[in-house]
């Protein structure tokens, strides 16, 4: 809630060409999972990119805005089960 102490965390990887090059050179199929594809890694044109996603994850509680994010990102607590 908006006032209260607390953090998730989302995860996603930055990878290049040459890394989905080799990785393809490994694994005859690759799911596209949680991946940023760059040509060159820049850390400024990264976080801009993850910036634009926030800001279109909207919605009128936090599940919502979670599960917008998780769509890309995968949240923490996607399996949690209490």
């Amino acid at each position: 809630m908006r006032g209260e102490k607390g953090a998730d965390a989302f995860e996603f990887d930055v990878c290049s060409p040459e890394w989905l090059e080799n990785e393809l050179d490994s694994f005859p199929i690759l799911s596209g999972g949680p991946r940023l594809i760059t040509k060159r890694f820049d850390p400024v044109v990264v976080e801009e990119y993850v910036r634009k996603r926030l800001l279109h994850a909207t919605g009128p509680d936090w599940q919502t805005v979670a599960t917008k994010l998780g769509q890309w990102s995968p949240w923490e607590f996607d399996s949690y089960e209490a």
